[in-house]
């Protein structure tokens, strides 16, 4: 029976990831894949976020919109190291969040336009057990 119900969860966690990344395919907007390691209180999230150009550096911070509710703003900007064409480019985000392990939502933002998000947690053992 349990291995019955934690199936049909991973199918369900499944369905609604793929159906996430297909209707952010359909708006015409990239989705953004963050890993959330929870470990002591921290989520330590990482990921890919693409950019328009190579000459385009990333930042990244986080706000608390609500007890549950956290917003990642990506903020891009150009920098002169000369031709570098208009070609998207991804670029590698890491920031930490002191939140509760469960429960909490992350939504995104670059440059104040809204990113479709997918989050994908892993629980790690306390360091002190």
């Amino acid at each position: 029976m349990w291995f019955s119900l934690i199936t049909f969860a991973i199918s369900i966690l499944i369905i609604l990831t793929v159906g996430k990344l297909l209707y952010a395919q359909e708006e015409g907007r990239s989705v953004v894949i963050i890993r959330d390691v929870i470990q002591d209180g921290l989520h330590n999230l990482s990921g890919m976020v693409t950019v328009p150009s190579a000459c385009e550096e990333l930042s990244v911070t986080v706000k608390q919109l609500s007890p549950a509710s956290y917003r990642l703003d990506f903020k891009s900007w150009k920098v002169p190291y000369g031709n570098c064409g208009e070609e998207y480019v991804p670029r590698a985000f890491h920031t930490t969040a002191i939140a509760p392990a469960a429960g909490v939502e992350f939504s995104a933002g670059l440059n104040g336009k809204p990113l479709a998000v997918v989050v994908l947690p892993e629980i790690k053992k306390k360091l002190h057990e």
